[in-house]
């Protein structure tokens, strides 16, 4: 429905950025700083096609240094234009962020379950469980990685 991304984005760099995207997004450079300075995630949308990203502010925890670290790279193409080559998060990363804004959201989010259901589903046994198990304790998500699926939202 959009496309997650994870910035290390410094406030000296915020208004060159704004103007920049400026011809093309929405990017309200007032937005970006509030949203930087309290590290919450803000958005542009791309004003042809109305394509939404949300960036998400690096917070200064070990665990989002390590998920920019463990990054891979993808290819993605929109529409007919050219196709663009940018690092994306792992599966297991995405699990791990899924069950942390589930909590968040007082764990009644079926879209945030089901996107998690749908990873475990493609990449099953390929996930890192050992990766999965130490992160979510230090996310305090564990529980919620141990629940099974039928207990959606108990």
């Amino acid at each position: 429905m959009d496309i997650d991304l994870l910035v290390d984005l410094r406030e000296q760099d915020i208004a060159p950025l704004a103007a920049e995207l400026a011809k093309d997004f929405y990017a309200d450079a007032n937005v970006i700083s509030e949203a930087v300075g309290a590290c919450r995630p803000f958005n542009l949308i791309h004003y042809e096609s109305s394509y939404k990203f949300d960036l998400f502010p690096l917070p200064e925890d070990p665990y989002y240094q390590g998920e920019l670290d463990r990054r891979t790279v993808a290819e993605f193409s929109f529409g007919e234009g050219p196709s663009l080559r940018f690092p994306v998060v792992t599966a297991e990363d995405t699990v791990l962020t899924k069950l942390v804004w589930y909590q968040m959201g007082g764990e009644i989010s079926e879209r945030q379950w089901n996107d998690l259901l749908g990873i475990v589903r493609v990449r099953g046994q390929a996930l890192d469980q050992d990766y999965l198990r130490g992160w979510a304790e230090h996310l305090g998500v564990a529980q919620l990685l141990l629940r099974p699926p039928s207990e959606r939202g108990r």
